[in-house]
């Protein structure tokens, strides 16, 4: 995708594709909010992992305790 945002600067900004300026022009913010969703998705994900390590060390510690205590 950050090819396509570099590709809507070089048309809008350089002569070298004429033809495409009137396109780009009209969707030159798609680029950059398909890069922001993705960064918001990536960063939903890593919460969810790091909310699933966590559950899982803890049934980890509790799976513990209760067999620390049936020893005891």
């Amino acid at each position: 995708m950050k090819r396509l945002l570099l590709f809507a600067v070089l048309v809008m900004e350089t002569p070298y594709v004429p033809q495409m300026k009137a396109l780009v022009c009209k969707f030159w913010f798609v680029p950059a909010i398909v890069i922001a969703l993705s960064e918001l998705i990536f960063f939903i994900s890593l919460l969810s992992l790091l909310f699933s390590l966590a559950l899982g060390g803890g049934a980890l510690l509790c799976c513990k305790w209760l067999t620390q205590g049936e020893e005891a």
